[in-house]
């Protein structure tokens, strides 16, 4: 049990007093959800998941800060009154709130942007990226040909994921694939290069090939001779149609161009996120070591205000109070607080408000918290 010094505050009227009282559980309620918002970053962000946060201007642990606690006049001036005091440390906290979500958002959108690509290069070829999977290195047949994927105005060439299961499935119907589209003197057939499948590579349970297709076919607009009327043209898309021909076989085709330095800028923007991850991280772990102090003594601040109104409302002036500050050891609080509450029995005076922590009546003000959530 440690003293905990309460200056002599300004009281101001009954009427402002009693409305503060409710003002302050609010208040009370909000500064520490900044306070947890903080140390729960830090205990994210810091390598040590057993570390703890300290008020860092004076490297003080939060169990010192509590023994030894002191108003901080300088920030907190004792001769202003209980409501301005109350608006600074609000208007305080929402700056530190804000600049709290700010930091946060940025380290998580970096996070996640790198996250992302780490999904898509440890997931399965039907997901992954192609530039770091058709590779020179991982094909060599394409260095062997200036066009070994032709996309041009007409022709486009895909990249088919197939299970090693389906292969042969595969190998027989993706030239019929969409035999329907294309107009000829016999009917009708695929917009599929007959024989344009080639192997590519092969990876864990799934094959890789190239295709190659019409890329589509243009109606052109024209006026109806009868009545004038222009009907619009009309683009079918055979590359998307044979996409969802394919997925309806169990195979993903993909649109893909080969780009031969596009693994190594890949590299090099992954490089870099990495290290603009590392930054935020640095700057966002050094925000939450500095500014957790601001919040958690604005928050202990409010409890010593809040422990004043109370008195004054329940005891009245002149104000001559006595203001402790108990860290009980771990199932002894029931039993400290049974024996206060007997030993000052004699200041009930059948007095009926309760203390609004535990819904229970004290013959004293009493206040209990968590200083830190990992404690």
């Amino acid at each position: 049990m440690e003293p905990f010094v309460i200056p002599d505050l300004r009281v101001g009227t009954l009427d402002s007093l009693m409305s503060l009282s409710d003002d302050l559980i609010k208040t009370d309620m909000s500064i520490e959800n900044v306070s947890r918002k903080i140390e729960r970053a830090f205990g994210e962000l810091s390598d040590d998941p057993n570390a703890k946060p300290t008020l860092t201007a004076t490297a003080e642990t939060v169990e010192s800060y509590l023994k030894n606690f002191k108003w901080d006049r300088a920030k907190y001036p004792n001769t202003t009154s209980l409501p301005d005091l109350v608006e600074i440390i609000q208007k305080a906290m929402a700056r530190e709130e804000d600049e709290l979500r700010a930091k946060s958002a940025d380290y998580q959108e970096i996070s996640q942007s790198l996250s992302q690509i780490e999904r898509k290069k440890a997931g399965s070829l039907m997901m992954r990226d192609l530039d770091d999977v058709i590779t020179a290195e991982n094909c060599p047949e394409i260095t062997q040909s200036q066009n070994f994927f032709p996309n041009t105005e007409y022709l486009a060439t895909l990249v088919v994921v197939v299970p090693k299961n389906a292969e042969k499935d595969f190998l027989e119907k993706y030239e019929g694939l969409c035999s329907d589209l294309v107009e000829s003197e016999g009917g009708t057939m695929s917009p599929v290069v007959p024989d344009s499948a080639v192997k590519l590579m092969e990876q864990e349970d799934s094959c890789v090939y190239k295709v190659s297709l019409l890329r589509g076919k243009y109606q052109s607009g024209f006026y109806d001779d009868e009545d004038g009327t222009f009907h619009e043209g009309s683009h079918t898309d055979y590359v998307e149609l044979f996409i969802k021909a394919a997925r309806d076989n169990r195979f993903v085709a993909r649109r893909f161009t080969f780009n031969p330095t596009a693994q190594a800028a890949n590299k090099r923007n992954t490089l870099e996120l990495s290290k603009r991850r590392d930054r935020a991280k640095t700057d966002f772990l050094r925000w939450c070591s500095i500014h957790f102090g601001e919040a958690f003594t604005a928050w202990i601040h409010i409890k010593a205000i809040r422990a004043f109104v109370e008195s004054v409302l329940r005891y009245g002036l002149p104000v001559n109070y006595t203001s402790v500050i108990m860290l009980p050891k771990k199932n002894r609080e029931e039993k400290i607080l049974s024996g206060l509450t007997k030993l000052y029995g004699y200041l009930d005076d059948e007095q009926e408000k309760d203390d609004g922590e535990d819904g229970e009546f004290h013959p004293f003000y009493f206040d209990q918290f968590e200083p830190l959530t990992s404690a």
